[in-house]
């Protein structure tokens, strides 16, 4: 990935918290969003600056890359930025999924 391109963290999940010790080592973040933050005053988040969802729009230049193992919500996440032209990967796809969902449990039973 390109040091001068903006890349936004999306998602302070679960997958968040337990990748992000080893996400500052592959990828530099300008900005961190997360729905919870849409009601919040917070400047900044584990040292990124916080940038609200509907300013989301505004970083056409931006890579979104997306914390999160739900594969619902990713699909949701991805459509969502694919309809606002905006570029979007997979935080997995670049530090691989650490966690184990309810789901691949179910699915391994």
């Amino acid at each position: 990935m390109q040091k001068s391109e903006e890349y936004i963290a999306y998602g302070i999940g679960n997958y968040y918290q337990a990748v992000k010790q080893s996400k500052s080592s592959i990828i530099e973040f300008n900005y961190i969003c997360d729905k919870k933050f849409d009601n919040v005053s917070d400047t900044e988040y584990d040292g990124i600056q916080i940038i609200h969802r509907s300013q989301l729009k505004d970083k056409i230049n931006a890579t979104i890359v997306i914390f999160s193992c739900d594969e619902p919500l990713k699909q949701t996440l991805a459509k969502e930025f694919s309809k606002n032209g905006m570029k979007y990967v997979f935080a997995m796809d670049l530090l691989g999924c650490t966690t184990v969902t309810g789901l691949e449990i179910k699915r391994m039973v």
